[in-house]
């Protein structure tokens, strides 16, 4: 009788990781930078392989065991590429770069270093972050969880608004950029003769049925953050390493999350978090109203798009749910 072969990775080098996962809009790109200024912090990175373990394992074509050695496999894999200067982005324009994230004498100096079994040493003396960014893969990241235990110090989900996640993705044009721009990498599958981004899994014939805002809308709604959800899907240990940021709240006063990301994390800022704020325009101050412009500009935007009444109560009952938990002292 043939033998089950399970893979499986027992080892381990990064030992402080974190994951900042959220929707295309939310405020990924002005917390990863801040988290990688931290003393003892890494260049933020994306490597697609989280999120396409993790969709084609919710989707049932990878095996738990084999997701869960991908992940543990890669979070080491670039842990010890960045401690030597290996694969490290040097594109300036980019916001992963070392250069917007004032990280470049940092990296200069390691692509002249010693390789080999010394950074071992150095990883288990230094105690490096390692910080990864995702996108929306949070309801699939139960074998993130598990891979990592305790190394996975927190997992952050920034989230926003949703008259501006709905203006973003409508605007970006997902819907049709996600499954037709040759450079989109996003995962997608055959369902009834019918092509659809991962994230449609489960709602086809809603998604058939919409119009393009009405899209945007619905995606946004099933997306964002239900706490019940998270209960139902993660332990209390797991939950206790979720960390849900708002935008709004981030933007106008970090000294709060700051406070929590270094006692979890063991470390401080440093100058070149000062430099990355100011980048970032962080901390800043919104308008007076600045809910209700929105509000009046996606009113225009859809006054041409062919949007239901439905449609319209959904978005207002998510702008009122989000504003009541997360905007209190903010509007």
């Amino acid at each position: 009788m043939e033998m089950d072969r399970n893979f499986f990775r027992d080892k381990a080098l990064s030992e402080q990781l974190v994951f900042v996962d959220g929707i295309s809009g939310s405020g990924k790109s002005m917390i990863a930078p801040l988290l990688s200024s931290l003393k003892s912090s890494e260049l933020w990175m994306i490597d697609h392989i989280f999120e396409f373990s993790l969709i084609m394992h919710s989707l049932g074509h990878i095996s738990g065991d084999a997701t869960k050695t991908l992940i543990k496999t890669y979070v080491d894999l670039n842990c010890y590429n960045l401690m030597i200067g290996r694969n490290v982005n040097y594109r300036p324009t980019d916001d992963s770069s070392v250069q917007k994230n004032q990280l470049k004498s940092l990296y200069d100096k390691r692509r002249g270093s010693q390789d080999g079994s010394i950074i071992e040493k150095i990883i288990k003396d230094t105690k490096p972050v390692n910080i990864f960014m995702t996108h929306y893969i949070f309801y699939e990241s139960k074998p993130l969880f598990e891979a990592l235990g305790d190394r996975l110090k927190i997992f952050i989900i920034p989230v926003r608004h949703p008259y501006f996640l709905v203006e973003h993705w409508y605007n970006q044009d997902w819907d049709q950029r996600m499954p037709n721009d040759i450079r989109d990498p996003s995962l997608q599958y055959k369902y009834k003769g019918n092509d659809y981004i991962w994230h449609v899994n489960g709602w086809e014939e809603i998604y058939d049925n919409l119009s393009k805002c009405e899209k945007a809308i619905e995606t946004i709604d099933r997306l964002s953050i239900d706490q019940k959800k998270i209960e139902e899907r993660f332990t209390a240990d797991e939950i206790n390493r979720i960390m849900v940021v708002p935008f709004e709240q981030f933007a106008v006063n970090p000294n709060n999350f700051f406070e929590k990301i270094s006692h979890i994390l063991g470390t401080k800022k440093t100058k070149e978090t000062g430099e990355v704020m100011k980048i970032n325009n962080i901390p800043r101050i919104f308008e007076k109203g600045f809910i209700n412009k929105q509000k009046e500009k996606l009113d225009y935007i859809f006054s041409k798009e062919d949007i239901t009444d439905e449609y319209h109560r959904k978005l207002r009952q998510m702008a009122e749910e989000y504003e009541s938990k997360y905007l209190e002292g903010i509007l």
